[in-house]
Parts: structure tokens; sequence; C-alpha cells
């Protein structure tokens, strides 16, 4: 059977830390959700860039930054976590821990709902609408881009790879999922083997809770403006799509409430578009555009305004390894060994990031120097894999060609891929820019 989790392969080719850097306009404070709200509440509003459509908005689904961006506004899971990636307590009580909540052979995770806490309704969050999100994610017909990071849970990947099955057959695997709710505040989920990293897992999106009843009554419609139910501290007022998304407070959140009576997210698919929409006082922050870091930083008005801090980003390229000749390893090793990343850094973002050769950035816990060194850049080691791959100095490749959302940032990185792979091994990259919310499609689809 085709599993969709295994169809993609990932080769950090051109991979940073990325540094980011905004241009905070004077008098707008960052959202800060655990703050108190101020006596006499004066409008505070703060105006963002989503940088394109959302593709959707479903937690169940997610898998975009900008989907994540809105979610997290509306939505609280069981745990979270800190500045530093330490977990903390959200919707639970407490992090679980063995002897309290996790089970002495760790294959069983006990959460307790604090309580209070509420849909933006008003009506309670229980345990059932914990179960109903996990289930929903693991769907087969919804096929979630994240769902297999849960297949630890007993019964989930039967579930989620059971796309020809009867629906009989899927009620019956969606019911032998190990997760169920003991009462109204206590929700119980059983691990086929121990998973040390199962609570970090627990603080994404995909665990979040979805009330049943919403989506039933609406179907896909759920997650528009009037009608997305959330429990966290915003609610979605306003969606005008290809243009932008209005948040207010939720009314009913059973949580500190945020200082920000609004919260407008723009569209605005242009870097430096967004920079000039900054710089005409129609945004609040802004991103620098790739490729203008260091003549911004020298900028005698602009660059007194940037605000430097690590985010936890990579840059990479995705392959699809069912259609050739991304199939053979050693062309794929080839693509990873032609790109100076270096150069990237160095040249492209004017300093600004750290070359990176694995998933895991310098910076997030886990992180290895050595994984991935063997794919560092070497041109010659890349021409004799693509030689080793059948294809002697590019001769006999089909054309290749790079599918991207269309920014201007992604514009510059995808330029400087090209040029790389025609430079050190004689590969054309076709390029092939795409509308945001078409791209992001495009890529869950395959």
């Amino acid at each position: 059977m085709k599993r969709q989790w295994l169809t993609k392969a990932v080769f950090i080719l051109a991979a940073v830390l990325a540094l980011g850097m905004f241009l905070p306009a004077c008098g707008n404070d960052e959202p800060q959700q655990t703050t108190t709200a101020p006596t006499t509440q004066t409008p505070m509003e703060l105006r963002l860039n989503l940088a394109g459509e959302p593709a959707q908005i479903d937690p169940s689904r997610a898998s975009w930054a900008a989907e994540r961006s809105v979610i997290q506004q509306c939505f609280d899971g069981l745990l979270g976590f800190n500045q530093d990636l330490s977990l903390k307590a959200v919707v639970a009580a407490a992090i679980p821990t063995t002897g309290n909540g996790i089970s002495a052979d760790g294959k069983t995770y006990t959460f307790t709902l604090r309580s209070g806490v509420t849909w933006s309704d008003n009506t309670p969050v229980t345990a059932a609408d914990f179960v109903y999100g996990i289930k929903r994610m693991l769907s087969p017909d919804l096929a979630s881009e994240y769902a297999s990071f849960y297949f630890g849970i007993v019964g989930a990947e039967a579930y989620y790879t059971a796309t020809d099955a009867t629906p009989a057959q899927k009620t019956a695997l969606r019911d032998a999922v190990g997760v169920r709710a003991v009462n109204t505040t206590t929700l119980e989920i059983k691990l086929n083997d121990p998973l040390p990293s199962f609570l970090n897992l627990m603080a994404m999106w995909p665990s979040y809770p979805i009330k049943e009843s919403v989506v039933t009554a609406n179907g896909e419609g759920w997650t528009e403006a009037g009608k997305y139910l959330g429990n966290g501290p915003f609610v979605l007022k306003e969606w005008v799509h290809q243009d932008h998304m209005t948040f207010e407070p939720n009314p009913n959140y059973w949580g500190t409430k945020p200082k920000l009576t609004k919260i407008t997210y723009r569209m605005i698919t242009d870097a430096n578009a967004a920079l000039a929409a900054y710089k005409n006082n129609e945004l609040d922050i802004s991103g620098v555009p790739t490729g203008t870091e260091a003549a911004t930083i020298a900028d005698p008005v602009y660059g007194k305004e940037i605000v430097r801090y690590p985010e936890l980003v990579t840059f990479a390229f995705q392959f699809n390894v069912n259609k050739a000749p991304f199939n053979i390893l050693k062309f794929r090793q080839a693509m990873a060994c032609a790109i100076d990343r270096a150069a990237f850094v160095n040249n492209v973002r004017g300093g600004v990031g750290k070359v990176a050769l694995s998933w895991i950035p310098p910076g997030m816990p886990g992180y290895d120097a050595n994984l991935g060194a063997e794919y560092a850049f070497n041109a010659t080691k890349a021409k004799q894999l693509l030689a080793e791959a059948g294809f002697p100095n590019a001769a006999g490749l089909p054309v290749i060609k790079f599918q991207f959302s269309d920014t201007a940032g992604n514009r510059t990185i995808a330029q400087f891929l090209q040029a790389q792979l025609k430079q050190n091994v004689n590969i054309d990259l076709v390029l092939e820019p795409m509308e945001s919310k078409a791209f992001s499609q495009m890529v869950n689809a395959e």
C-alpha cells in the first residue's frame, strides 16, 4: 500500500539557521499572551504580514508556517513550549511525569485538564475534544502531513494507512486508536513502545483539541471567520481571502487576557512590497527581503530599527522520490554536494545565518554538527556522484524542474540554486514559481 508520508525525501542543500531581521515600527508591541490586560483598554493593534493566503487553517491538516501562525492565535494545546524550547503545561494541569501520569513501562500517558478551560463560545473544553482532534488528524481521508509523527500511538499507523478500507473498517480502526477520554477532564493515550519525544509532540498543533459539533455542522467551511471555534486567546473575526485576516481577543478566554485589542495579518507576497508597506506605516513589523540584509543593516535610518534574533529555520530542496531521477540515491547525493551553502549565507544573505547540513539547525536541542557532513559542498565529489548515478556531466538527464512559492525572497534563493547547479555539475534547473496557496496545496498532495 502506498503511504503518503514515504513519497518524499529531503536533502538539506541550502540550509541555514536564519537570523530573523525585523523592523518594528514605533509604538507597537509584539503580542504577549501571558501579560495582564491594561486597566483602561486603549486600542492596541498589531499589523503583520502573513506573506500569502494560507491554504487552510485546520489544525489537523496544517503544515506551513502561515497556517500555524493563525492556528496558534486561536488554539491552545495540552502543552506548549517556553522560549528556551522547554515544555510548559497549558490546557493540561501539569506535565505528566513517571509515576504521575506516565506509566512505569512508559507506554501510557494520562493528562488531566485544568479547570475552567473553555471554547470561545464559553462551552467547556473536554478530554473528548482532544480525542476527536487527534483521531481526526489520523484519519486516512484527511491525509494529514504530520500524522506520521504520531504513529507511536497504538493503532495510529493502521488507521492512517487504511485508505482503501471500507467505511465500516475505518470506523473499527478509528475506535482501536489508543486515545480515550477516561472522563471529561482526563485523557489517556497508549503507545506501542516508550517514546521519549512524545510530550514534545503533544505540544504541537496536530494534537490540539477540535470541537466535533462545529466540524459536523459546517463541514469544510468550519475554518471561515464566524465559524472558526478555538480555545485560544484570539478569535478570527474577518477573513478577506487573498487580502487580510483580522483577530480580536477571545472574550471567553480562560487564561490571562492579551493586551492587544486587534491583530491584522496582511497577505503581501512580495517581500519588497511588504517592506514598502512598513515604511509607509501600513505594517508594524516587516521582514528584511532576502538578498538585501547587508544593505539594510548599513542603512542610516532603517538599520537602527532592525531587531536580529535566532530563528530555527532550515532551507532545503524537497524531492519526490517516486519520480526519476530523484529515485536514484547517488543523484540526490550529487545535488546535495553541489551547493555551496557558505556562499548562500555570505553572498546572498549578507552573512545572516549559519550553514547547516541537517534538519536540526544550530541552537536547537539535538543538533549534531557531524550529521550530514558527508554532504557538505564538494564540487568534485558532486560530479563523481552524478556520473555514478548514470549522468556524467549531466548528460542524459531529463528536465529538472523546481517549483516554489513565488515571493521575492524565494526567487532569489531559487536563482542561487539554479546558478550553483549549472556552475558545479552542469545541471540546468528550470524554475517554476507558483502562487503561494497553490504551491502549498501541490506539495501536500504529492
